[in-house]
């Protein structure tokens, strides 16, 4: 089943393609430098130390919805109005997270959100948050809004570490609003 914000945003695309703009996802994929089949086993094979878990350098930091063919642009949709993004509002979840009941069995809430928490201050502290929004939020020119377009300019962003998310478990997001 879809959540209703997964489906918000799908009608949202379609809602955004007129005046030549078409649908082309880009969503970031973070690969790890650490072995294991999802991230789960990659987060236990690293010895739940955030130092062993670096990022390799073939991966996908775009973020975008829609392209104009004509004009060479990108942008992100996101269904809100414009008046909704003056706080801060999710705009991605790149990193690992905890989003499925299947994955609540893999790894105790206590061991992942403890990882969690030194993932995000060891990263913060070499630059990988900063790194990785910067180049994300520098994919496209900016975000399409129910209402009106902001460009990327007009906006801020940053990486938090959010305790307790869906099932308890720690997520590390990006958020975004206008500038004051």
């Amino acid at each position: 089943m879809m959540q209703s914000r997964v489906k918000a945003g799908k009608d949202m695309e379609l809602f955004a393609l007129k005046d030549g703009w078409v649908k082309q996802n880009s969503k970031p994929i973070l690969k790890w430098r650490v072995p294991g089949k999802n991230n789960i086993e990659k987060i236990i094979n690293s010895n739940y130390n955030p130092k062993n878990f670096s990022v390799l350098e073939n991966v996908t930091l775009n973020k975008y919805d829609i392209y104009h063919p004509i004009i060479k642009k990108y942008r992100e949709v996101k269904s809100y109005y414009v008046q909704q993004v003056n706080k801060w509002t999710l705009y991605s979840e790149p990193y690992f997270k905890i989003a499925t009941r299947t994955q609540l069995s893999k790894i105790s809430t206590s061991k992942y959100n403890e990882f969690v928490e030194k993932f995000y201050q060891h990263a913060n502290n070499t630059g990988i948050l900063n790194f990785i929004q910067t180049q994300m939020s520098s994919s496209n020119e900016g975000i399409l809004f129910k209402d009106g377009f902001i460009p990327t300019d007009k906006l801020e962003f940053r990486t938090i570490l959010n305790k307790e998310q869906w099932g308890g478990y720690h997520r590390i997001q990006i958020e975004f609003r206008i500038k004051d």
